[in-house]
C-alpha cells in the first residue's frame, strides 16, 4: 500500500463523512422544532406529576 493510495482513501474517507455530516446537519435542523416541542410537552408532564 504506497502513500498515494493511502492520501486517495483518506480524502475519500473525508468527502463521505463530509456528505454524512452534511445530511445530518439538515435532518437536525428539520427536526429541531419537533424535538424542541416535544421535550417542552415532556417536561410539562414531568412538572405534572411531581406537583401532584
Amino acid at each position: 500500500m504506497n502513500d498515494r493510495h493511502r492520501v486517495v482513501m483518506r480524502a475519500r474517507i473525508r468527502y463521505e463523512r463530509r456528505k454524512y455530516e452534511h445530511k445530518m446537519d439538515g435532518l437536525a435542523k428539520a427536526l429541531y422544532p419537533v424535538f424542541k416541542a416535544a421535550a417542552a410537552t415532556i417536561e410539562q408532564w414531568l412538572a405534572a406529576f411531581q406537583f401532584r
